[in-house]
């Protein structure tokens, strides 16, 4: 039984992950395509505030600017959300594990 849940947790993290993943990739490609521009923008802005010198701006945004795209966005947060799936489905199956008759 610990096997089936364990194996059950994992799909359903896995269909709801590339769920929202397949959205996200669609959204950020066809709904709202300045979303990463402003975003951007907003982290420009947040970081001249804080007093950063400016070669440090510039390398910190070519850093965000290759990290944020409509594709590579939405793949870097599958990853996360599979382990901890991947955690809760190893935790709930423990617990509803069955003892021996």
């Amino acid at each position: 039984f610990y096997s089936e849940a364990l194996g059950l947790g994992i799909l359903i993290i896995l269909y709801f992950d590339l769920l929202v993943t397949g959205y996200s990739m669609l959204h950020l490609r066809f709904v709202d395509t300045e979303l990463l521009t402003k975003s951007l923008a907003m982290a420009e802005e947040a970081l001249r505030q804080s007093g950063m010198p400016e070669d440090q701006v510039a390398s910190a945004l070519e850093m965000q600017g290759m990290m944020s795209g409509p594709i590579i966005s939405p793949l870097i947060s599958f990853i996360p959300v599979m382990i901890l799936g991947v955690l809760f489905s190893l935790i709930t199956a423990i617990f509803m594990r069955r003892k021996p008759a």
